[in-house]
């Protein structure tokens, strides 16, 4: 347990903490994003409301309102990383191709740069 505010370890205080999830409920997430038709239409205009890019960092860069944009010759990784020194999670999405990937790992210093770099942009090639 740590301070208040302590965002790199364990703590247990009303209104702070980290966010859990599970493979399956990303998987979930993942598969609302990219497949709308499996859900309610007022989600679905939501969640692509946050994935809609609302802020151009730079030629490469992009930001959505929980998403980042990420182009790389020709391919549009949409992706948010997270994590803390206990935990860390990716969820990826290519929606021109409608796929995507989440990857979860007990460390919080998971290198999901092999996601955004290689894996989707290699998948997409496909």
């Amino acid at each position: 347990m740590g301070p208040p505010g302590n965002q790199q370890s364990y703590y247990d205080f009303p209104g702070t903490g980290q966010m859990f999830s599970s493979a399956r409920d990303l998987g979930i997430l993942l598969r609302a994003c990219l497949d709308g038709g499996v859900i309610d239409p007022q989600l679905r205009a939501a969640l692509q409301m946050t994935m809609r890019e609302s802020f151009r960092v730079d030629a490469k860069f992009g930001q959505g309102m929980a998403w980042e944009h990420v182009r790389l010759d020709g391919v549009t990784v949409i992706d948010k990383p997270g994590g803390l020194n206990n935990a860390s999670a990716y969820i990826g999405l290519v929606p021109a191709r409608r796929f995507g990937i989440v990857l979860l790992a007990n460390r919080g210093d998971y290198p999901h740069e092999i996601a955004r770099y290689r894996i989707l942009p290699a998948l997409a090639r496909l």
